[in-house]
């Protein structure tokens, strides 16, 4: 069983393959850290364990396309994560506005025409001297508008907690990530 450390060596450098194969993406994640540093930390992390079957039948190359395929996206989103500055004591602040139009437009005409009398058949003259009319007219006209608004500062949530993740986000150091990630695909946990 052959362990990590013999097969990747000064000449046969994992990272150097991603830099050379991936090498917008290289700068992206690992800025301009060195190849060979790199490969000495993944050393150290899993250099005495039993090499898996991945780092046995795979080249460098091949090892280098599948780790951009596996981890690329979740290294980049973890490095954009971790770079963010986060301001976990700043004011809580938050406005509302919520505008409520109603408008009602009601419009009554009421016509009323009563003529009391005494008519003849098909007459339309009262034939008595008493003759009342009674007629109203009456309209309304209303309109109203109502508009609302809300606004709400200060804290909202746990603060002591969001500062406990925000150390704990502080705590991770973004290479061990990395170097662990590749470590789990190159090597078994058998030492």
């Amino acid at each position: 069983m052959q362990k990590v450390k013999d097969i990747l060596t000064s000449n046969n450098n994992l990272f150097n393959a991603l830099q050379t194969n991936y090498s917008t993406f290289y700068t992206s994640i690992l800025e301009d850290k060195d190849p060979v540093l790199m490969q000495n930390l993944l050393i150290i992390q899993c250099g005495e364990r039993v090499a898996s079957p991945l780092l046995l039948k795979y080249t460098l190359d091949e090892i280098s396309d599948i780790l951009v395929v596996v981890y690329g996206d979740s290294w980049g989103r973890i490095k954009d994560a971790l770079e963010t500055q986060y301001n976990v004591d700043k004011q809580y602040n938050h406005t509302t506005v919520e505008n409520v139009e109603k408008t009602y437009n009601a419009e009554n005409n009421d016509t009323t025409a009563n003529t009391i009398g005494v008519y003849g058949f098909d007459s339309t003259d009262a034939t008595d001297s008493q003759k009342e009319d009674n007629s109203t007219d009456y309209t309304r006209d209303e309109e109203r508008l109502e508009s609302k608004t809300s606004v709400t500062t200060g804290n909202n949530g746990n603060i002591q907690g969001s500062i406990e993740k925000e150390v704990r986000l502080r705590k991770l150091k973004f290479y061990d990530i990395i170097i662990k990630d590749i470590s789990d695909k190159i090597s078994l946990d058998i030492y």
